[in-house]
């Protein structure tokens, strides 16, 4: 069996990956993965070995382009996005200040804070003062509940 791509063949093989990627708002490599397993049949296979910081940035990522295909703003749900965004922020050693997670959870400030505010009243978020900029909080999910979420988002990433 001949295993030589043409130029066509790879336009048109990059062209595919660019389509999906592009349909489901994920990266190339998301877009080639989907693509494989479509072909494999390894999804279930791939999801469970993803780690859950990873799984836990996609779904957040398919979560705000359902938002803006449905544009519909009632769908959305800014604890579990806050709480999303900081699972993925802690797999990759990333810091996240207030005003960012905020910003990511896709509601008015003053809606977000509050969503913080709660979170933190609950015990499920820390707040810490930058220790290099005062005029900036770092929020992180309280070490009592990592492992909880971390759960929660796994049997997601596991039975979705």
């Amino acid at each position: 069996m001949n295993h030589q791509f043409s130029p066509d063949d790879l336009a048109r093989l990059l062209g595919l990956a660019m389509a999906v990627s592009n349909r489901n708002g994920c990266s190339i490599t998301e877009a080639i993965d989907r693509i494989e397993e479509a072909v494999t049949g390894a999804a279930q296979k791939r999801a469970e070995g993803r780690p859950v910081g990873d799984y836990a940035g996609r779904l957040r990522r398919l979560r705000t382009r359902r938002n803006t295909l449905l544009g519909i703003e009632c769908m959305r749900d800014p604890a579990w996005d806050m709480l999303l965004d900081l699972v993925a922020a802690r797999a990759e050693g990333r810091e996240v200040s207030v005003k960012a997670l905020c910003h990511g959870s896709g509601v008015p400030s003053t809606t977000a804070l509050r969503h913080v505010e709660r979170l933190a009243s609950a015990g499920i978020l820390v707040r810490e003062v930058h220790p290099m900029d005062s005029r900036r909080t770092i929020v992180s999910i309280a070490p009592a509940h990592i492992d909880r979420v971390e759960d929660m988002v796994a049997m997601f990433r596991d039975n979705l």
